[in-house]
């Protein structure tokens, strides 16, 4: 095998293994979250550790598929960003990324990623889709995997606008959402947690209404200038979706 197919090889196990881990988290999360309501403190406990270990593992496949990924296209989309999927017109919120496809064959296929433009080596958003737009499975959580150039956003289409000014101010609605996010900006966008920046190395970006004051601190226990929304859920996996 040639220096470039190790190199390849390297960063489809590296996305897969950030793919799983984010899978993974999710269901951890919400666990977390469940005990704590339930007063079943030690088994939080448990949870918040494997969770940890988890993180360092995904920042470290995070880190291997940047360096491995030969000729990707840089990002243009962010965490927490709000977007809707330009065929299918779904509504949904950016929670991680891949630097290329780490999906198998069968999926590909199924998805018609063969007719992307910019291939299967630009970025792959995970996305948590708007509730009242999910029509394709119900049995499956409302989540998606999709290409860059399948994804539309009000500040890179509409000269800047933010989600508000184009869709208004309702806040997402997912059974994740209150995992994920701390609440919703004054752009309509919404605050990924302190767990969730660490994973893709990215600083938090506090957006306010003008006249509007706070500090930009790190404080996950702070909700942001406006309040989140989505209602509350139980567990499930990332995955599915559509992505060509």
């Amino acid at each position: 095998m040639s220096e470039e197919d190790l190199e390849v090889a390297g960063a489809a196990q590296a996305s897969l293994d950030l793919s799983d881990s984010m899978s993974e988290g999710l269901r951890l999360r919400t666990e977390m979250q469940r005990a704590v309501q339930e007063e079943r403190y030690a088994d939080a406990a448990k949870f918040r550790d494997l969770l940890a270990a988890l993180d360092r593992q995904a920042k470290q496949a995070a880190a291997l598929a940047a360096e491995a990924g030969p000729g990707s296209k840089a990002l243009r989309l962010r965490l927490g960003q709000r977007v809707v999927h330009r065929t299918f017109g779904y509504r949904g919120v950016v929670v991680g990324w891949d630097v290329g496809c780490c999906e198998e064959e069968e999926w590909q296929e199924l998805a018609q990623t063969g007719k992307l433009k910019e291939g299967l080596s630009q970025p792959f958003y995970h996305l948590l889709v708007e509730v009242s737009d999910w029509s394709y499975d119900a049995a499956q959580p409302p989540v998606a995997y999709v290409a860059q150039e399948l994804l539309a956003a009000p500040e890179l289409e509409d000269d800047g606008a933010s989600w508000t000014q184009v869709y208004g101010p309702d806040p997402l609605q997912h059974p994740y959402s209150y995992v994920l996010f701390l609440g919703q900006d004054a752009r309509g966008d919404m605050l990924p947690c302190r767990q969730l920046r660490d994973k893709y190395s990215v600083r938090r970006r506090d957006v306010y209404k003008p006249g509007e004051g706070g500090t930009s601190g790190d404080d996950d226990a702070a909700t942001g200038p406006s309040s989140g929304g989505g209602s509350s859920g139980g567990s499930g996996s990332s995955g599915g979706g559509s992505g060509g």
